[in-house]
């Protein structure tokens, strides 16, 4: 392989804020602080960027423009409030605009904006929420993917085999359930076939069960582009205080899931997203590709000079 340098951009979310890297060349920057706070899902549409912020009762989400320019926030009304939000995804809409997709994890439910409207949709039957239509955390819904007509819901299981739940979009009626691996997170479908990151078994597996590659840690973050599969991967962690400080690293694998070289991100703390911005991306939404990021204005820095620490050691095979 040559050491030709790529023009990918990467957005991760993780434990300590939103960063741009080029995993290429080991640039870095961070758009996104996170103090008391963690920086979690991200996704755009609209013209816009959204990234998920995770602050209990107080999570939010923040709206950024093309050039990375914070423009406004979306507060959550109480009964709409996500306490542990996880994955956010963007789909097309009844009308004009998009749809938000929120997965509030510890209710087992999503959380819907569409046109400064919240709506609440409960995947699970009825028998595992409370009065309040609140979940019990049991599936620990993560996140969803939308493709061809059919709605993934990610369901980490905890300690029990995960399972995928699909629905017919945009009614939602379930129509069939995958049960496949351990403590997974994301879901994407290429030539005809659907993965998942089995995280608690450092594995991406199809919805069969088959082992496609063992990517070690804890994978959990994926973008498919024509060229790379690019996949984030923590330590693997033991309890939530160790996370806050756990290294990270984007592998970089071709489309034959050779693995190519690896980005290390030491000291980011737990990676939770990873979305390649600047190329078609079979994980992510079919129109993402469209969003014409500046990321010029962000004067990405390399090595120990990047916003994450010791971030650029390039060419480990």
């Amino acid at each position: 392989m040559t050491e030709e340098f790529i023009d990918d951009y990467l957005i991760l979310g993780t434990w300590s804020g939103h960063y741009i890297v080029n995993p290429w060349n080991g640039s870095a920057a961070l758009i996104h602080s996170m103090e008391s706070t963690r920086g979690w899902g991200l996704t755009w549409g609209d013209g816009l960027l959204f990234l998920m912020v995770w602050a209990g009762k107080h999570s939010h989400i923040d709206v950024f423009d093309p050039d990375f320019k914070l423009v406004g926030t979306i507060r959550f009304p109480k009964e709409f409030m996500p306490i542990a939000p996880h994955q956010i995804v963007w789909s097309e809409g009844s009308g004009e605009y998009g749809r938000l997709w929120i997965a509030d994890t510890q209710h087992d439910r999503f959380v819907i904006i569409e046109n400064n409207d919240f709506a609440v949709w409960r995947p699970l039957g009825a028998e595992n929420y409370n009065e309040k239509g609140l979940g019990r955390d049991h599936a620990h819904i993560n996140g969803c993917f939308h493709h061809q007509g059919r709605t993934a819901v990610i369901c980490h299981n905890r300690d029990k085999p995960s399972r995928i739940q699909w629905h017919k979009f945009p009614n939602l009626h379930p129509v069939e359930e995958n049960v496949v691996g351990a403590q997974i997170h994301n879901c994407w479908g290429e030539d005809g076939k659907y993965f998942t990151c089995s995280s608690g078994t450092g594995d991406i597996l199809s919805l069969s069960g088959k082992r496609i590659v063992h990517t070690g840690g804890f994978p959990r973050g994926i973008s498919i582009t024509p060229n790379w599969n690019y996949v984030g991967i923590s330590s693997h962690h033991f309890s939530c205080s160790s996370r806050e400080k756990l290294d990270g690293e984007i592998a970089i694998y071709d489309k034959q899931w050779k693995r190519q070289t690896v980005c290390l991100l030491r000291g980011i703390g737990q990676m939770y997203e990873l979305r390649v911005i600047n190329r078609e991306d079979k994980a992510h939404h079919s129109k993402s590709h469209e969003m014409k990021f500046n990321t010029r204005k962000l004067h990405l820095k390399v090595g120990n000079e990047a916003s994450i620490i010791n971030i650029g050691e390039r060419w480990r095979q």
